[in-house]
C-alpha cells in the first residue's frame, strides 16, 4: 500500500522538528519514514470520515490523502504559525474549501466536545510532555464510537541509533513521552484498543521501530 507524495517543491518545513525533508531523502531514511505512515493508512483500513481531526498536520503532506477519507471536512491543529503557507499548499491541491487549520496546542484544542468522529495523529504524542491532558482531550472532543489513529515510536535502543543516525542524539529532548506512557494514557482515559500492530509488522514489541493503534471512544 502506498499514499500520495506531493512535490516537494510545494511544500515547507514549518519547524526544525517537522519530518517533511525526511519523507524525500534517499534510501534507506525515506522508505522508513514513509513506512510509518503507511503502516497507519493500513490501520485505517477502508474507513472513512464525516468530520476528521489531524492533531499535529505539519507541512500539510498528508492531507491529500486524508481528503480521499473524509466526505465533509477536515480540521487541522498544530503549534507551528506556519498557516498561511500551508494554506498555499492547499490551493495547489485544490482543497482550501475542505481544510480548516488552526494555530493551538494538543493539550488545551479549542473545539467543542464530542466533535470529530476520526482523530489522527502520527508521530505526534511523543513530543508532548503532557501526554495525559492531550490523550484527555482527543477523548474530550470524538465523538461516542469515534475512533483515533495513533502512531509512535518504540523507545528502545534501535530507535535511539536511528535518531544519531539521523543526527539528532538527544533522544528525550525531542520525545519527551515513552511508548508506555502513551499506552499508560489511553487506558487511563478508557480509549477502547481495536487493533496494536509493531513496525516492521509482527516484531516483537521490544525489537519494533514504531506503533500503529486504532482505539475509540465508548458510547
Amino acid at each position: 500500500m502506498s499514499f500520495y507524495l506531493p512535490p516537494k517543491r510545494h511544500l515547507i518545513r514549518t519547524s526544525p522538528d517537522d519530518p517533511m525533508l525526511f519523507y524525500y531523502w534517499p534510501f534507506p531514511l525515506a522508505p522508513l519514514i514513509r513506512d510509518r505512515v503507511t503502516h497507519i493508512f493500513k490501520i485505517m483500513g477502508k474507513d472513512s470520515f464525516d468530520q476528521l481531526l489531524d492533531i499535529g498536520y505539519g507541512c500539510g503532506l498528508l492531507f491529500p490523502e486524508l481528503a480521499k477519507r473524509t466526505k465533509t471536512h477536515i480540521q487541522g491543529i498544530d503549534i507551528h504559525n506556519k498557516l498561511d503557507e500551508v494554506y498555499k499548499f492547499l490551493d495547489t491541491e485544490g482543497l482550501r474549501s475542505k481544510i480548516t487549520l488552526t494555530q493551538g496546542s494538543a493539550t488545551q484544542m479549542p473545539y467543542p466536545d464530542n466533535s470529530y468522529d476520526g482523530v489522527l495523529g502520527i508521530s505526534v504524542l511523543e513530543h508532548i510532555p503532557d501526554v495525559d491532558t492531550a490523550v484527555s482531550e482527543i477523548k474530550r472532543v470524538l465523538k461516542p464510537g469515534g475512533r483515533a489513529y495513533l502512531g509512535f515510536p518504540v523507545e528502545n535502543i534501535l530507535i535511539k541509533l536511528l535518531f544519531v543516525a539521523i543526527l539528532l542524539p538527544h533522544y528525550h529532548k525531542h520525545h519527551p513521552s515513552s511508548h508506555t506512557k502513551i499506552l499508560d494514557c489511553l487506558k487511563k482515559h478508557n480509549l477502547i484498543i481495536d487493533k496494536m500492530e509493531t513496525y516492521p509488522l509482527g516484531l516483537p514489541l521490544k525489537y519494533a521501530w514504531y506503533i500503529g493503534i486504532q482505539c475509540h471512544k465508548p458510547d
